[in-house]
């Protein structure tokens, strides 16, 4: 299997805040917990995150969303 990720660890409420912002919405971004939810525990954890040997590619999300056009 070959494991790709992005260049930096990234929040989700962070990205849905950089989102809204970038389009001039005002909404408050917050994140929750789903204690019912088996999975939650290995995205809190980071455990979800790429192996040592995963390729580090691409812009990091800000820039994603800043470049020519991406995100819109």
């Amino acid at each position: 299997m070959v494991e790709i990720a992005g260049p930096r660890v990234e929040n989700l409420v962070d990205l849905g805040a950089m989102l809204a912002a970038r389009d001039g919405d005002s909404v408050k971004v917050e994140g929750v917990s789903d204690p019912d939810d088996a999975d939650g525990v290995l995205y809190e954890s980071g455990q979800v995150l790429p192996g040592p040997n995963a390729i580090i590619a691409g812009p990091t999300f800000a820039e994603w969303l800043e470049g020519d056009g991406h995100g819109r």
